[in-house]
């Protein structure tokens, strides 16, 4: 998490504490002293207010920044790192070899005293919840998840599967892949901790795969969320990321004054990818991404995750794709989206009837059920989880009895239709 406001006092004490090395070593070449202070008052003085500053300056910076990782008030952190500048400010003009009484070092060292002391009070009263909680926390979860949050196909609203949305949770941390429309609320169903996102993955900007892509952020950061989140996705991310903060700027302002909430824009780093390659690793896993024919959305990504017990690959929305079936080769899992060609004109006419360009775009846009399994086969993958389902919620098509029988044609593994917030574990696929 980024500390703001220690930056903004950690770099005005910088250049004070430059000011006062600088007069120290301009001593020594005036009197030609390099070691020690020759009894030289106007040396002695130089180094005892560079040396004061450098006994005391780091410690209360370490303290403030600290205390705004755990989130104290903006507003007291701004009045304490004033108080210590001013402080720091008046106590080297106080300082004058045999000069009694040396009221502007008193006044330095009483308000330098007092930020150390409010400070460390502040950070032992932070820590006193923090180590009441560790005593009943819950052991935190260990392998990986993966949880379909969403499973519909297209920007229609729909009754039965919700926008597309994945959860890929490994050893408690959280990553999205997709924040659809309701994505915040599906992982509040799936018992996703808010809290532990960490990296949120868009394979495309069509709305039905970021429209709560905003939203997501903004309501877990008001659920509790204290790190930094990475996102990455293509260009315009990291700009549609700084619109919704300029949007919703109102509603997180003031909760940051009336609540006392931490800065929420610091939380998000919004990263703009461009072709493939690994974009994303921590201690948990890998990601790599690789572009993938989506019609005119370009460019859309497929996503690989790899991580000590499981490899899953989420295709986003794709036509047949080499660069998917190389990005997926050896895979544990494939989630992958699907379309029945022969439910289009039921998909079109459910929302414009006649459309001609939209029923272009669907075929043109997907991977055919048949393809599907092909993919699959091609790249040796254990297991095929079918999401992003077009038709979806129509019941002549949208039948799990259908999905399977058509993907067996061409895949003679093991194949799950996906559904809404369906679990998939490492346990699990240990097991097969």
């Amino acid at each position: 998490m980024l500390v703001p406001i220690t930056a903004l006092y950690a770099g005005a004490l910088g250049l004070l504490m430059l000011v006062l090395a600088s007069r120290v070593s301009a001593e020594r070449i005036r009197l030609g002293a390099s070691l020690g202070t020759d009894a030289a008052p106007s040396l002695l003085e130089a180094v005892r207010r560079h040396g004061n500053f450098v006994e005391w300056v780091p410690f209360i910076l370490l303290l403030m920044a600290s205390c705004e990782l755990n989130g104290f008030d903006s507003d007291y952190l701004h009045v304490a790192g004033l108080t210590l500048l001013f402080g720091r400010v008046l106590h080297p003009f106080g300082i004058k070899h045999k000069v009694i009484p040396q009221p502007l070092r008193a006044a330095g060292t009483i308000l330098t005293f007092g930020v150390a002391l409010a400070l460390s009070v502040v950070a032992m009263w932070q820590w006193l919840p923090s180590a009441q909680a560790q005593q009943t926390q819950q052991p935190q979860p260990v392998g990986t998840r993966l949880i379909l949050l969403g499973t519909a196909g297209g920007p229609a609203i729909k009754k039965l599967r919700a926008q597309p949305a994945n959860a890929v949770i490994v050893n408690g941390s959280v990553c999205i892949v997709d924040a659809g429309n309701g994505v915040a609320r599906q992982m509040a169903l799936a018992d996703v901790p808010p809290q532990a996102l960490r990296a949120v993955f868009i394979t495309h900007l069509h709305s039905d795969h970021v429209a709560d892509y905003g939203t997501l952020l903004l309501r877990a950061w008001q659920s509790g969320l204290k790190c930094v989140v990475d996102t990455y996705g293509p260009v315009p991310l990291a700009a549609m990321t700084v619109s919704y903060l300029q949007y919703m700027d109102w509603d997180i302002q003031l909760r940051i004054r009336d609540e006392k909430r931490p800065p929420f824009a610091g939380l998000v780093r919004a990263h703009n990818i461009s072709g493939g390659g690994l974009i994303y690793q921590d201690e948990n896993v890998k990601v790599t991404a690789t572009e993938v024919p989506h019609d005119a959305a370009k460019p859309a990504y497929a996503y690989r995750f790899d991580t000590a017990d499981l490899a899953i690959v989420f295709s986003g929305d794709t036509a047949s794709s080499e660069n998917l079936i190389k990005l997926a080769a050896g895979a544990d899992i494939l989630v992958h989206e699907v379309v029945n060609i022969d439910g289009v004109d039921a998909t079109v006419n459910e929302t414009d009837p006649g459309n001609e360009a939209l029923k272009r775009h669907v075929i043109a846009a997907h991977t055919p059920i048949e393809e599907v399994g092909r993919v699959a086969t091609q790249a040796k993958v254990k297991k095929r989880v079918l999401s992003h389902v077009v038709p979806t919620g129509q019941r002549a098509f949208d039948q799990p009895e259908l999905w399977l029988q058509s993907v067996r044609k061409t895949y003679k593994g093991e194949v799950v239709v996906g559904e809404d917030l369906l679990q998939i574990t490492a346990t699990a696929e240990a097991k097969n």
